[in-house]
């Protein structure tokens, strides 16, 4: 079951078709669960690379095979153009004096009896962080004073540098099946990309629409918290039922778009207005562009200064329009989902699950 969101154009809409907006969801929740690059893709395509460049390849032959393996298997299902052609410059520069150094695990491997089926993978997770690290280098490194970064952004940019590097040494802890394990790196290291796009994204005013309101849920919210739920059901067995997976992950989306939307409701006089960060009710009354209210919220919504007052003409127009009362409508729909998604297990057992959904809205519908 996928709930059907209010029609944006008429509140008392009682819809049945799946709304666009979710499908996104959908699609985007089998990028970060991998199911379009299955695991027989990727065991091909390390496998054609193993074929090429056999048992001693050259260092460069060696660099340009994890960078295909990159290229044409762990960034398409993430869709950011841009880090790709980030990725592509980096390939093309001479790098000869570090290129060693980029395929070192793949070479190390190599010499100690292993195959490149098994090294390239685990060079292309080398390879990554090297980029990663590049790029917060270049943030932190100060070449004119004009440029320097300050220390306020500096930390608490390396302390999420940080976190990733801890979370890594987390999971090395954990006692999984090797295919249970794979599952799991494939789904957080997916589920941090994709993050980090959608946060890139959140910044650009240029696509103020219900639908991009929704996929950007998808990445950030929504799928973090269906990547925590379907890695719980995932270790709870040694091999746990489909159904059972695909319950959880259906949770985990729900509940996930539910919080940010309430989120969404209760942030909006205290922070996101003043802020020029428009959500869901923003976004929402945007769309309705036959309301006679809708001219004053645009020119409202354009200007420079953002007073007390601004605030508090903009959050009654809002509530004019029913823009809050829609989205916590939405919310409503999407905690029914989330216990509609438990329904087939024993209540006793997922009974904390249920009652974080139904008492996260009472506070707020």
């Amino acid at each position: 079951m996928v709930c059907c969101l209010p029609n944006p154009n008429h509140r008392h809409s009682q819809g049945t078709s799946r709304d666009l907006s979710v499908q996104a969801i959908v699609m985007i929740l089998r990028a970060i669960f991998g199911i379009p690059l299955g695991k027989h893709e990727v065991k091909c395509a390390v496998s054609r690379s193993f074929g090429e460049v056999m048992r001693d390849p050259s260092t460069n032959v060696l660099r340009g095979r994890v960078y295909d393996f990159i290229s044409e298997t762990v960034l398409p299902p993430l869709r950011w153009p841009e880090f790709a052609q980030l990725l592509q410059r980096r390939r093309e520069v001479d790098l000869s004096s570090v290129a060693f150094i980029e395929v070192l695990p793949a070479q190390a491997c190599l010499s100690a009896g292993g195959n490149l089926e098994s090294a390239i993978p685990l060079t292309g997770l080398w390879l990554l962080y090297l980029v990663a690290a590049r790029v917060f280098d270049d943030l932190c490194d100060e070449p004119e004073p004009h440029l320097s970064m300050p220390a306020a952004i500096r930390e608490p940019l390396m302390k999420g540098v940080y976190a990733l590097g801890a979370a890594n040494a987390a999971l090395s802890h954990l006692v999984a099946a090797r295919r249970a394990l794979s599952q799991i790196l494939l789904a957080y290291g997916n589920m941090v990309a994709l993050a980090a796009q959608a946060q890139n994204a959140r910044y650009s005013q240029n696509h103020r629409t219900v639908v991009w309101y929704f996929e950007n849920i998808a990445a950030r919210t929504a799928l973090v918290v269906a990547t925590a739920a379907w890695s719980g059901a995932l270790v709870s067995a040694s091999e746990p039922a489909p159904e059972l997976l695909d319950a959880f992950s259906r949770y985990g989306i729900a509940v996930g778009t539910m919080s940010q939307i309430l989120d969404d409701c209760e942030d909006l006089v205290t922070t996101d207005l003043a802020a020029g960060t428009y959500t869901l009710p923003v976004v929402y009354a945007l769309s309705l562009r036959e309301h006679n209210q809708h001219s004053r919220l645009v020119s409202l919504l354009q200007s420079p200064t953002k007073t007390g007052s601004w605030v508090r003409t903009v959050e009654s127009i809002l509530h004019e329009m029913d823009a809050v009362s829609w989205s916590l409508q939405v919310a409503a729909l999407y905690r029914d989902e989330a216990v509609a998604s438990l329904t087939p297990f024993p209540r006793d057992r997922v009974a904390p699950l249920v009652d974080y959904a139904v008492h996260r809205t009472a506070h707020d519908t």
